[in-house]
């Protein structure tokens, strides 16, 4: 069984190199959409951007609970 962690994908502190850099997206699209976006534009489209960019992140944070839940209950990765 291939090992389900690589640590290519994780970062010093031992969290997935994904969140930070999903992290500097949101604050991006952020800035975009609160500063940049005319005001009709902010509330219809910024609404749903938003809401998507959450969400996303929930399941991003999600997916590294059930990576380490998998670890610690298998005894480890790869096995």
């Amino acid at each position: 069984m291939e090992n389900i962690v690589n640590d290519t994908h994780k970062n010093e502190k031992g969290e997935l190199a994904l969140i930070p850099k999903y992290i500097k997206y949101m604050e991006y699209m952020l800035e975009i959409i609160l500063l940049r976006l005319p005001r009709t534009e902010k509330y219809s489209i910024g609404t749903e951007y938003k809401t998507i960019m959450y969400d996303t992140f929930r399941d991003i944070l999600f997916s590294e609970y059930m990576l380490a839940f998998k670890i610690n209950l298998f005894g480890g990765a790869g096995r």
